[in-house]
């Protein structure tokens, strides 16, 4: 599978997630095998502004080096002439492709007519997609829904739209915009996207685990899988969906001792990044996400939710152990 000239290997790639997939998040998930990330989503009119607090969610850090992996800069809006001077201004910076949001369900996103906000008007979508292919360097990719509901169910036609623009991968989640992230997903209306383009298609919702991604892929026929809220505390589902889909046995789940170290890892480098006040308040989720099926889990989600101090995590970690020791 490519995107345009770029190479992604087999795997499960990470889904944007506002206020989640953080660099940190990137980088635990790419060293833990996944196919390529997407930062979290950017506003294209915040960029033309100089918005800084912008810039800094596509941003790594200057002081670290970046994973091996593509890494792909999500952009949301909906006017084609804005979009296209973001893009402009985001010429020098270090990422291989660009993702169109057309799926945020978020009321404060869909009010302005952006993210899922497309889907109740095909031919602004396509617009929208043809700005970002005119402006870019880079190959164009999209991550949409089914529709904006089910009397709206417009994916498909939003799909082909994209593909005429010249965009070169789509992400499809397998709800509409009205069912938020619940209740579950519509392999058909996915699969029926699939059918209608010729570019690779990505099959997103409810993937959990390395079978999950199986059943996925065989309901559907689509390219790959992206996975979203299940990455959190546990990066090392991309592992097990790569070796699964290679037809190997995948990894037995980490051990309590790893599982640890890599949310450590992962939240000092939340903390490098924004500052330990800011970051303890971000890993609170991350953590509590790590805490998931171990003994005493509800106890230890709790712990998780009330981390402030950068100190609060070594409690944590020792609670844990003390729990499945």
């Amino acid at each position: 599978m490519r995107i345009g000239a770029i190479e992604i290997n087999p795997g499960a790639a990470l889904a944007p997630m506002a206020g989640i997939s953080d660099s940190a998040m990137r980088a635990v998930c790419l060293r833990q095998g996944a196919a390529f990330t997407v930062s979290e989503m950017v506003s294209a009119k915040a960029l033309t502004m100089n918005d800084r607090k912008s810039l800094a969610l596509l941003r790594w850090p200057a002081d670290a080096t970046r994973p091996a992996g593509p890494y792909g800069v999500q952009l949301f809006g909906h006017e084609p002439d804005v979009l296209a001077e973001a893009i402009h201004r985001l010429d020098g910076e270090d990422f291989d492709f660009l993702d169109l949001n057309m799926g945020c369900p978020a009321p404060k996103i869909v009010s302005h007519g952006d993210g899922a906000g497309l889907l109740r008007e095909p031919a602004k979508a396509e617009a929208f997609a043809r700005a970002a292919v005119a402006a870019s360097r880079r190959p164009v990719t999209a991550k949409l829904r089914l529709g904006w509901d089910d009397a709206t169910m417009t994916g498909t036609e939003v799909a082909r739209r994209c593909e005429a623009a010249g965009v070169q991968l789509l992400a499809v989640h397998a709800r509409t915009r009205a069912q938020q992230y619940t209740p579950g997903v519509n392999f058909e209306a996915v699969a029926a996207i699939k059918r209608a383009v010729g570019i690779p298609v990505l099959f997103n919702g409810d993937i959990a685990s390395a079978d999950d991604a199986l059943y996925a892929l065989r309901q559907t026929g689509c390219d790959g899988v992206m996975v979203g809220r299940a990455a959190v505390g546990d990066p090392f589902l991309f592992a097990q969906i790569r070796a699964a889909l290679a037809g190997e046995t995948p990894p037995p789940p980490p051990t309590l001792r790893r599982r640890l170290a890599v949310m450590e890892q992962q939240v000092r480098a939340m903390c490098d990044e924004k500052g330990k006040g800011r970051a303890m308040r971000e890993a609170r989720k991350v953590a509590a996400g790590y805490m998931r099926g171990l003994h005493g889990a509800a106890a230890l989600r709790k712990a998780a939710h009330a981390l402030t101090y950068y100190t609060d995590l070594a409690d944590l970690m020792a609670l844990a152990q003390r729990y499945n020791s």
